[in-house]
C-alpha cells in the first residue's frame, strides 16, 4: 500500500491518501482532517489527482464537500431502498398477492442476501426466504407499514415502524398492530444484503 500526505495550510486541513485493493480493483482511501480532527474517510475508485498552483484551498473545500455530500446522498439512497422494499412487502402481504410480487421484492436483494430473526434462531438464505414468503402468500388481507424512526449508518439503515395487518376475513389484532418493530437493513452494491428483525 502506498500513501501520500497532503497539507492545506491556508485551511488548517490535511488529507492522507492511501492506495488500496478492493474486489473491484484498485482504489483510493481518502482520510480528511481539519485542525487535526477527523472529518471522514471515503473509499473511491482509483483516479489520478490533479493539482493547480495556488488552488489548495479550493481543492480542500471540494474534497470536503464531496465527502460530506456523498455520505448524505448515499444515506438518502439507502433509505429510499428501504422504502422500496417496504412497498414491495405490502404488495406481498395482500389478499391478491401473486408470486410475481414475491419476485419483485427479492429483486431488491443481493444474490447472497440473508434474512435473520434472532428471536426464533432463524437464519435464511435468499431461496429459503422466498420459500417462506410463498408459503404465506394470500394469507393476509392487507398490511400497512408506518415508519416511526430511521437511523442511517455506513451501508446500513435501522428502521422502527408499525406493521398493522388484517387477515383474509378483515380481522385484526389491535394490540399487535400497535407493537413497535425494529429491523436492520445492511447493503452491498446498493442492494439489500441482510434483513435482521429485532422483535
Amino acid at each position: 500500500m502506498t500513501q501520500t500526505q497532503l497539507a492545506f495550510p491556508h485551511t488548517n486541513g490535511s488529507a492522507l491518501i492511501k492506495s488500496c485493493a478492493g474486489k473491484d480493483g484498485s482504489c483510493l482511501l481518502l482520510i480528511l482532517k481539519y485542525k487535526g480532527v477527523l472529518l471522514g474517510i471515503r473509499k473511491t475508485p482509483h483516479i489520478k489527482l490533479i493539482f493547480s498552483q495556488g488552488g489548495e484551498m479550493k481543492y480542500f473545500y471540494a474534497m470536503l464537500a464531496s465527502l460530506l455530500l456523498s455520505n448524505v446522498t448515499l444515506a438518502s439512497e439507502l433509505t429510499a431502498k428501504v422504502n422500496e422494499y417496504f412497498e414491495a412487502q405490502k404488495a406481498v402481504e395482500h389478499k391478491d398477492s401473486k408470486e410475481s410480487d414475491v419476485n419483485n421484492l427479492l429483486a431488491l436483494l443481493t444474490k447472497d442476501a440473508t434474512f435473520e430473526h434472532p428471536r426464533f434462531d432463524a437464519i435464511l438464505s435468499k431461496d429459503e426466504y422466498k420459500e417462506g414468503l410463498l408459503n404465506y402468500l394470500g394469507s393476509y388481507g392487507e398490511c400497512d407499514i408506518q415508519i416511526k424512526n430511521v437511523i442511517e449508518g455506513l451501508n446500513a439503515v435501522t428502521v422502527e415502524y408499525l406493521h398493522p395487518c388484517t387477515d383474509k376475513e378483515g380481522n385484526s389484532d389491535p394490540e399487535k398492530n400497535k407493537e413497535a418493530l425494529v429491523t436492520l437493513f445492511e447493503f452491498k452494491d446498493k442492494k439489500i444484503n441482510l434483513i435482521k428483525h429485532y422483535f
